[in-house]
Protein backbone atom coordinates (compact mmCIF):
# COMPACT_ATOMS: atom_id res chain seq x y z
CA UNK A 1 0.00 0.00 0.00
CA UNK A 2 2.45 2.71 0.81
CA UNK A 3 6.11 2.58 -0.30
CA UNK A 4 7.97 5.17 2.88
CA UNK A 5 10.87 5.62 0.56
CA UNK A 6 12.36 9.23 0.94
CA UNK A 7 15.00 9.65 -2.17
CA UNK A 8 14.20 12.99 -3.67
CA UNK A 9 11.48 13.14 -6.86
CA UNK A 10 10.81 15.89 -9.08
CA UNK A 11 6.89 14.81 -10.35
CA UNK A 12 4.40 15.76 -7.70
CA UNK A 13 2.10 16.82 -9.65
CA UNK A 14 2.34 14.01 -11.85
CA UNK A 15 2.80 11.53 -8.82
CA UNK A 16 -0.75 13.14 -7.35
CA UNK A 17 -2.61 12.78 -10.85
CA UNK A 18 -1.71 8.86 -10.43
CA UNK A 19 -2.67 8.35 -6.97
CA UNK A 20 -6.08 9.81 -7.31
CA UNK A 21 -6.51 8.11 -10.86
CA UNK A 22 -5.14 4.61 -9.10
CA UNK A 23 -7.51 4.94 -5.96
CA UNK A 24 -10.50 5.93 -8.07
CA UNK A 25 -9.59 2.75 -10.75
CA UNK A 26 -9.71 0.62 -7.15
CA UNK A 27 -13.00 2.07 -5.61
CA UNK A 28 -14.82 0.80 -8.77
CA UNK A 29 -13.09 -2.36 -8.70
CA UNK A 30 -14.19 -2.75 -5.11
CA UNK A 31 -17.98 -1.45 -5.67
CA UNK A 32 -18.24 -3.97 -8.57
CA UNK A 33 -16.53 -7.12 -6.09
CA UNK A 34 -19.25 -5.35 -3.64
CA UNK A 35 -22.02 -5.77 -7.00
CA UNK A 36 -20.70 -9.45 -8.04
CA UNK A 37 -20.65 -10.82 -4.68
CA UNK A 38 -24.52 -11.03 -4.34
CA UNK A 39 -24.12 -13.25 -7.47
CA UNK A 40 -20.95 -15.25 -7.71
CA UNK A 41 -18.91 -17.43 -4.94
CA UNK A 42 -16.24 -14.90 -3.33
CA UNK A 43 -13.36 -17.41 -4.39
CA UNK A 44 -14.57 -17.17 -7.84
CA UNK A 45 -14.30 -13.46 -7.90
CA UNK A 46 -11.09 -13.53 -6.32
CA UNK A 47 -10.25 -16.50 -9.60
CA UNK A 48 -11.26 -13.86 -12.02
CA UNK A 49 -9.78 -10.88 -10.67
CA UNK A 50 -6.51 -12.18 -10.29
CA UNK A 51 -6.38 -14.01 -13.96
CA UNK A 52 -7.53 -10.49 -15.86
CA UNK A 53 -4.84 -8.40 -13.56
CA UNK A 54 -2.05 -10.41 -15.17
CA UNK A 55 -2.68 -7.95 -18.55
CA UNK A 56 -2.05 -4.98 -17.14
CA UNK A 57 0.25 -6.55 -15.02
CA UNK A 58 2.11 -8.26 -17.94
CA UNK A 59 2.90 -4.98 -19.77
CA UNK A 60 4.17 -3.91 -16.46
CA UNK A 61 6.65 -6.45 -15.73
CA UNK A 62 8.14 -6.45 -19.54
CA UNK A 63 8.82 -2.49 -18.84
CA UNK A 64 10.43 -2.72 -15.54
CA UNK A 65 12.53 -6.25 -15.59
CA UNK A 66 11.79 -7.67 -18.76
CA UNK A 67 11.71 -11.32 -18.42
CA UNK A 68 13.59 -11.57 -15.23
CA UNK A 69 10.91 -10.89 -12.88
CA UNK A 70 9.86 -14.27 -11.78
CA UNK A 71 14.19 -14.84 -10.74
CA UNK A 72 13.52 -14.29 -6.70
CA UNK A 73 16.51 -15.12 -3.93
CA UNK A 74 13.54 -15.32 -0.95
CA UNK A 75 11.78 -17.61 -2.70
CA UNK A 76 10.47 -19.02 1.21
CA UNK A 77 9.31 -15.49 1.80
CA UNK A 78 7.72 -14.85 -1.05
CA UNK A 79 5.21 -17.51 -0.99
CA UNK A 80 5.10 -16.69 2.66
CA UNK A 81 3.84 -13.09 1.55
CA UNK A 82 1.65 -14.18 -1.43
CA UNK A 83 -0.24 -16.65 1.05
CA UNK A 84 -0.81 -13.38 4.22
CA UNK A 85 -1.67 -11.59 0.91
CA UNK A 86 -4.36 -13.73 -0.80
CA UNK A 87 -5.89 -14.38 2.99
CA UNK A 88 -6.44 -10.58 3.26
CA UNK A 89 -7.48 -10.27 -0.01
CA UNK A 90 -10.36 -12.86 0.98
CA UNK A 91 -11.03 -11.11 4.10
CA UNK A 92 -11.51 -7.77 2.14
CA UNK A 93 -13.86 -9.03 -0.16
CA UNK A 94 -16.28 -11.32 2.38
CA UNK A 95 -16.46 -7.64 3.98
CA UNK A 96 -17.45 -5.92 1.19
CA UNK A 97 -20.49 -8.81 0.29
CA UNK A 98 -21.59 -8.29 4.45
CA UNK A 99 -20.89 -4.65 5.32
CA UNK A 100 -22.18 -1.30 3.88
CA UNK A 101 -18.91 -0.27 1.23
CA UNK A 102 -17.73 3.26 2.91
CA UNK A 103 -17.28 1.15 6.64
CA UNK A 104 -15.39 -1.73 4.60
CA UNK A 105 -13.22 0.58 3.33
CA UNK A 106 -12.43 2.74 6.32
CA UNK A 107 -11.50 0.10 8.45
CA UNK A 108 -8.79 -1.43 5.69
CA UNK A 109 -7.31 2.36 6.42
CA UNK A 110 -5.96 1.25 9.48
CA UNK A 111 -3.18 -0.79 7.56
CA UNK A 112 -1.38 1.99 7.80
CA UNK A 113 -2.06 1.98 11.95
CA UNK A 114 -0.98 -1.39 12.13
CA UNK A 115 2.12 -1.63 9.81
CA UNK A 116 3.70 1.61 11.93
CA UNK A 117 2.90 -0.71 15.45
CA UNK A 118 3.92 -3.65 13.70
CA UNK A 119 7.47 -2.39 12.60
CA UNK A 120 8.27 -2.04 16.00
CA UNK A 121 8.18 -5.74 17.19
CA UNK A 122 9.10 -6.98 13.54
CA UNK A 123 11.58 -4.97 11.90
CA UNK A 124 13.06 -3.67 15.35
CA UNK A 125 12.38 0.35 14.32
CA UNK A 126 12.37 3.03 16.91
CA UNK A 127 8.41 3.63 17.57
CA UNK A 128 8.69 7.50 19.32
CA UNK A 129 5.42 8.58 21.69
CA UNK A 130 4.72 10.57 18.41
CA UNK A 131 3.60 7.95 16.61
CA UNK A 132 2.15 5.50 19.66
CA UNK A 133 -0.45 8.94 20.06
CA UNK A 134 -0.95 8.59 16.10
CA UNK A 135 -1.53 4.79 16.08
CA UNK A 136 -3.71 4.69 19.66
CA UNK A 137 -6.33 8.29 17.62
CA UNK A 138 -6.44 5.74 14.87
CA UNK A 139 -7.43 3.36 17.05
CA UNK A 140 -10.36 5.14 18.52
CA UNK A 141 -11.59 6.05 14.88
CA UNK A 142 -11.59 1.80 14.08
CA UNK A 143 -13.66 1.80 17.65
CA UNK A 144 -16.03 4.52 16.87
CA UNK A 145 -16.89 2.49 13.02
CA UNK A 146 -17.39 -0.70 14.67
CA UNK A 147 -19.04 0.62 18.30
CA UNK A 148 -18.31 -2.71 20.07
CA UNK A 149 -21.52 -3.70 21.81
CA UNK A 150 -23.41 -2.65 18.27
CA UNK A 151 -25.35 -5.07 15.88
CA UNK A 152 -22.53 -4.00 13.66
CA UNK A 153 -19.82 -4.97 15.51
CA UNK A 154 -21.11 -8.68 15.32
CA UNK A 155 -18.04 -10.12 13.76
CA UNK A 156 -18.23 -8.65 9.99
CA UNK A 157 -16.41 -5.70 11.02
CA UNK A 158 -13.20 -8.43 11.79
CA UNK A 159 -12.94 -9.32 8.09
CA UNK A 160 -12.13 -5.83 7.06
CA UNK A 161 -9.66 -5.36 9.82
CA UNK A 162 -8.15 -8.59 9.34
CA UNK A 163 -7.73 -7.60 6.40
CA UNK A 164 -6.19 -4.55 7.25
CA UNK A 165 -3.82 -6.32 9.71
CA UNK A 166 -2.77 -8.85 7.52
CA UNK A 167 -2.26 -6.20 4.66
CA UNK A 168 0.21 -4.82 7.14
CA UNK A 169 2.18 -7.81 7.68
CA UNK A 170 2.27 -8.49 4.39
CA UNK A 171 4.01 -4.83 3.96
CA UNK A 172 6.22 -6.04 6.35
CA UNK A 173 7.25 -9.05 4.44
CA UNK A 174 7.92 -6.69 1.16
CA UNK A 175 10.57 -4.40 3.25
CA UNK A 176 12.33 -6.94 3.92
CA UNK A 177 12.25 -8.30 0.36
CA UNK A 178 12.88 -4.74 -0.93
CA UNK A 179 16.37 -5.90 -0.34
CA UNK A 180 16.95 -8.83 -2.81
CA UNK A 181 14.06 -8.92 -4.89
CA UNK A 182 12.62 -6.19 -7.48
CA UNK A 183 9.24 -4.91 -7.09
CA UNK A 184 8.16 -6.46 -9.61
CA UNK A 185 9.11 -9.96 -8.44
CA UNK A 186 7.24 -9.67 -5.52
CA UNK A 187 4.07 -8.53 -7.50
CA UNK A 188 4.56 -11.56 -9.70
CA UNK A 189 4.71 -13.90 -6.73
CA UNK A 190 1.81 -12.31 -4.94
CA UNK A 191 -0.57 -12.42 -8.19
CA UNK A 192 0.78 -16.36 -8.46
CA UNK A 193 -0.24 -17.53 -4.91
CA UNK A 194 -3.52 -15.27 -5.13
CA UNK A 195 -4.12 -17.39 -8.52
CA UNK A 196 -3.73 -21.06 -6.64
CA UNK A 197 -5.28 -20.16 -3.63
CA UNK A 198 -8.11 -18.70 -5.61
CA UNK A 199 -8.58 -21.75 -8.01
CA UNK A 200 -8.22 -24.21 -4.99
CA UNK A 201 -11.72 -22.64 -3.49
CA UNK A 202 -13.28 -23.45 -6.62
CA UNK A 203 -13.23 -27.64 -6.20
CA UNK A 204 -15.38 -27.29 -2.98
CA UNK A 205 -18.78 -26.83 -5.14
CA UNK A 206 -18.49 -30.43 -6.40
CA UNK A 207 -15.84 -32.17 -3.35
CA UNK A 208 -18.76 -30.36 -0.11
CA UNK A 209 -21.83 -28.56 -1.76
CA UNK A 210 -23.29 -28.72 1.98
CA UNK A 211 -20.30 -26.45 3.24
CA UNK A 212 -21.25 -23.76 5.00
CA UNK A 213 -18.62 -21.42 2.83
CA UNK A 214 -20.36 -22.99 -0.14
CA UNK A 215 -24.17 -22.06 0.79
CA UNK A 216 -23.03 -18.56 1.87
CA UNK A 217 -21.09 -17.85 -1.21
CA UNK A 218 -17.49 -17.33 -0.15
CA UNK A 219 -16.13 -20.49 -2.11
CA UNK A 220 -17.15 -22.36 -4.76
CA UNK A 221 -18.77 -22.18 -8.43
CA UNK A 222 -21.44 -20.41 -10.70
CA UNK A 223 -21.38 -20.26 -14.10
CA UNK A 224 -20.76 -16.57 -15.29
CA UNK A 225 -23.15 -14.96 -17.67
CA UNK A 226 -21.68 -13.66 -19.99
CA UNK A 227 -22.84 -10.19 -19.15
CA UNK A 228 -20.89 -10.94 -15.77
CA UNK A 229 -17.76 -12.46 -17.33
CA UNK A 230 -17.06 -8.94 -18.52
CA UNK A 231 -17.40 -7.24 -15.50
CA UNK A 232 -15.03 -9.92 -13.55
CA UNK A 233 -12.96 -9.45 -16.28
CA UNK A 234 -13.49 -5.68 -15.81
CA UNK A 235 -12.30 -6.00 -11.68
CA UNK A 236 -8.85 -7.39 -12.45
CA UNK A 237 -7.80 -5.06 -15.50
CA UNK A 238 -9.00 -1.89 -13.69
CA UNK A 239 -7.82 -3.74 -9.99
CA UNK A 240 -4.10 -4.51 -11.98
CA UNK A 241 -3.82 -0.83 -13.55
CA UNK A 242 -4.76 0.69 -10.48
CA UNK A 243 -1.51 -0.82 -8.53
CA UNK A 244 0.39 0.13 -11.38
CA UNK A 245 -0.57 3.84 -10.86
CA UNK A 246 -0.30 3.89 -7.29
CA UNK A 247 3.58 2.04 -7.86
CA UNK A 248 4.29 4.68 -9.77
CA UNK A 249 3.28 7.56 -8.24
CA UNK A 250 5.14 6.53 -5.11
CA UNK A 251 7.89 5.90 -7.59
CA UNK A 252 8.08 9.58 -8.81
CA UNK A 253 7.46 11.75 -5.78
CA UNK A 254 7.71 11.26 -1.92
CA UNK A 255 5.36 9.19 -0.08
CA UNK A 256 4.70 12.19 2.83
CA UNK A 257 3.20 13.90 -0.84
CA UNK A 258 0.87 10.93 -2.25
CA UNK A 259 -0.15 9.22 0.38
CA UNK A 260 -2.53 11.23 1.67
CA UNK A 261 -4.40 10.34 -1.58
CA UNK A 262 -4.97 7.14 -0.74
CA UNK A 263 -7.52 7.92 1.71
CA UNK A 264 -10.12 9.72 -0.16
CA UNK A 265 -11.28 5.73 -1.24
CA UNK A 266 -13.24 6.25 1.95
CA UNK A 267 -14.86 9.20 -0.36
CA UNK A 268 -15.50 7.32 -3.39
CA UNK A 269 -16.89 4.53 -1.42
CA UNK A 270 -19.41 6.58 0.53
CA UNK A 271 -20.51 7.75 -3.26
CA UNK A 272 -20.34 4.12 -4.27
CA UNK A 273 -22.48 3.32 -1.59
CA UNK A 274 -25.03 5.65 -1.50
CA UNK A 275 -25.75 5.54 -5.52
CA UNK A 276 -25.87 1.68 -5.68
CA UNK A 277 -27.12 0.49 -2.38
CA UNK A 278 -28.45 3.58 -0.80
CA UNK A 279 -26.18 3.18 2.72
CA UNK A 280 -26.43 6.37 4.03
CA UNK A 281 -23.00 6.79 6.22
CA UNK A 282 -23.72 7.83 10.30
CA UNK A 283 -21.66 10.28 12.14
CA UNK A 284 -19.55 7.68 14.05
CA UNK A 285 -18.34 6.92 9.94
CA UNK A 286 -17.68 9.92 9.56
CA UNK A 287 -15.40 11.18 12.66
CA UNK A 288 -13.65 7.55 13.04
CA UNK A 289 -12.81 8.03 9.26
CA UNK A 290 -11.59 11.06 10.24
CA UNK A 291 -9.30 10.04 12.42
CA UNK A 292 -7.94 7.04 10.68
CA UNK A 293 -7.26 9.55 8.04
CA UNK A 294 -5.51 12.06 10.21
CA UNK A 295 -3.94 9.56 11.95
CA UNK A 296 -2.58 7.67 8.57
CA UNK A 297 -1.39 10.75 7.47
CA UNK A 298 0.38 11.52 10.35
CA UNK A 299 2.25 8.56 10.86
CA UNK A 300 3.35 8.53 6.68
CA UNK A 301 4.34 12.02 7.21
CA UNK A 302 6.28 11.33 10.62
CA UNK A 303 8.39 7.75 8.70
CA UNK A 304 9.24 9.76 5.84
CA UNK A 305 10.68 12.57 7.99
CA UNK A 306 12.63 10.39 10.64
CA UNK A 307 14.21 8.23 7.53
CA UNK A 308 15.10 11.39 5.98
CA UNK A 309 16.68 12.56 8.96
CA UNK A 310 18.60 9.38 9.36
CA UNK A 311 19.58 9.93 5.67
CA UNK A 312 21.34 12.72 6.53
CA UNK A 313 22.97 11.51 9.65
CA UNK A 314 24.52 8.61 7.69
CA UNK A 315 25.36 11.16 5.23
CA UNK A 316 27.92 13.61 7.74
CA UNK A 317 29.27 10.24 9.00
CA UNK A 318 30.36 9.15 5.69
CA UNK A 319 31.79 12.49 4.71
CA UNK A 320 34.11 12.44 7.54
Amino acid sequence: MTNYASRPHDQPLKAIILMVGGVLMFSVADALIKAMSGIYPIGQIMTFRNIFACIPMAFYFYRTSGFAFFKTKRLGLQLLRGLIGVISMASIFVAFKLMPLAEAVALTMSSTIFLAALSGFLLREAVGWKRWIAIWVGFIGVLLITRPGKNLFDGVALFALASAFLFALSMICVRHLSKTDSGATTIFYFILVCLIGSFLTIPWQWISPDHIWVKQGIIGWAPPALRDVGILALIGCVGGAAQIAMTQAFRIAPAAVVAPFQYTDILYSIIWGYLFWAEVPDLYLYAGGALITLSGIFIVRHEVKRRQINSQKIARKTNH
